[in-house]
């Protein structure tokens, strides 16, 4: 008899539907987890940290200078945006 794996299930709602109907962040290793989540944020200011996110969306500016500038909108593991 076959065994579904922890992730099979997840992979074939990513081939059927195009993402997983669980947390995104469920998938990752346990070891890749993100040094702080966004509502830390402010006690890390003008340091370099890990951060894990889900891709939202993506807002293209040109600027002034007529450089491409992105903004990128991600959710944390407690569903809060940074």
């Amino acid at each position: 008899m076959l065994e579904e794996g922890k992730y099979e299930q997840a992979f074939d709602e990513i081939e059927i539907l195009g993402f997983p109907l669980c947390s995104p962040f469920a998938l990752v290793n346990a070891d890749a987890k993100p040094d702080i989540l966004a509502a830390d944020m402010r006690k890390y200011y003008d340091k370099t940290v890990v951060m894990m996110g889900y891709y939202v969306t993506r807002k293209d500016v040109t600027t002034v200078n007529r450089k491409l500038m992105n903004f990128g909108t991600w959710l944390d593991e407690e569903g809060m945006f940074f």
